[in-house]
């Protein structure tokens, strides 16, 4: 596992860009494989042989919390009984306890952690005499507990190698997404299915964009960074990536392509709604909605008012936010630094996470110092080298 160091000049050579335009040759090196296509369906009671334990709930809540522990425990079958009362629609009924069962909660090993870990799914369901429902399911997952547990152990070495307590959310975030697209290689030999889990890319160190999402996922949800996994197409060919919350919008980022890019840069990092595909239109991200049994509508007005997205990306290092990092920027942290000295003066959170070049919640004059420090670099025509 690497450790990695960041200092105030780190984080602000790979939060700006290169003014070169990459190549569509370039990105689509990242595309040449795809995520994992699920399975669903219904099967007759008989099939369940192995669910012989039914855990009845009072309520379907109960349920829900049932199904999703045995779905973190990787269960193959398992059965739950609710009163039939609570759903006149057995097949509704399975599905939807199911789908109740993947939402999203503060934990990163639940939510789309476990939606994009399922392989199949097949349900079935009977109704006794005394008002109670069965439903059986059998989950075949890309991963096993024991893969899980491995994941959860690295996972945790991984946020504490990188001292991200005290951090701003912003370096949390740049923290573990370079730890990301570094730690693993695109895989080409799909024989191992793990490709498509966390564990592809953390302990195998091979994955496709299943598993660099996952990963990145898991590893922001553990540290107390909201996010999620976004499925759809690129260049035609299916692929997922990320978008996080940051000072109350959610900004696309894509691991996949920056880690098979080879760049520190970040070209797919941070970016917005409009300027996500900036680089390559051919190749842009199209989310697509495929299973809306339990997988969420991502183009529907409901996803956009629970994760509003921003429209630009976040440029770390401009806090006047006239797209440019300058010595007007310095100059602006100065002036804020200074006003917060006085009893009204309250900087707002987006304006400080752009001013914390150090990330370490506090902005003051060394902020403006690195900042001008790496203007002055940048404009003498000096290369910046993160380290």
């Amino acid at each position: 596992m690497r450790k990695t160091i960041y200092t105030a000049k780190k984080l602000l050579a790979a939060a700006v860009l290169s003014l070169s335009l990459l190549s569509p040759q370039a990105v689509c090196a990242a595309d040449a494989g795809q995520n994992a296509v699920l399975f669903s369906g219904k099967l007759p009671v008989s099939d369940f042989a192995d669910a012989h334990t039914v855990y009845a709930a009072l309520s379907v809540n109960e349920a829900v919390t049932h199904v999703r522990s045995e779905l973190c425990r990787r269960t193959y079958e398992f059965s739950v009984t609710i009163p039939s009362s609570s759903y006149p629609d057995g097949d509704k009924a399975s599905v939807d306890i199911l789908a109740k069962a993947l939402s999203e909660t503060d934990k990163g090993n639940e939510g789309d952690y476990i939606r994009f870990a399922l392989k199949s799914y097949r349900y079935g369901y009977e109704v006794n005499y005394s008002g109670k429902m069965t439903i059986y399911y059998r989950i075949v997952y890309y991963s096993s507990y024991e893969d899980e547990k491995a994941v959860e152990k690295a996972a945790a070495e991984v946020i504490s190698s990188l001292s991200l307590d005290g951090r701003s959310d912003y370096y949390k975030i740049r923290s573990l997404y370079d730890y990301v697209t570094s730690c693993a290689s695109y895989a080409e030999d799909i024989s191992d299915e793990r490709i498509f889990t966390a564990y592809g890319a953390l302990i195998n160190g091979k994955c496709v964009c299943q598993g660099y999402s996952l990963l990145l996922y898991r590893l922001l949800k553990d540290s107390g960074i909201d996010c999620r996994i976004l499925s759809g197409t690129s260049n035609g060919e299916r692929h997922t990536w990320n978008m996080v919350r940051l000072c109350g919008e959610y900004y696309l980022l894509d691991p996949t392509w920056d880690a098979s890019l080879g760049s520190s840069d970040g070209a797919f990092f941070m970016r917005g709604s409009v300027d996500f595909d900036v680089y390559s239109k051919e190749h842009r991200h199209i989310p697509v909605y495929e299973y809306e049994d339990i997988f969420p509508d991502y183009n529907s007005a409901e996803f956009m008012a629970a994760y509003p997205q921003s429209k630009k990306r976040f440029i770390f290092g401009d806090p006047n936010g006239n797209g440019i990092i300058d010595g007007n920027d310095a100059s602006y942290i100065l002036s804020c630094y200074a006003a917060m000295s006085g009893s009204d003066f309250v900087m707002d959170a987006k304006t400080a996470e752009l001013s914390d070049l150090t990330g370490n919640r506090i902005v003051d004059g060394i902020d403006a110092s690195c900042l001008l420090a790496y203007y002055a670099a940048v404009s003498a025509g000096k290369k910046i080298i993160a380290q």
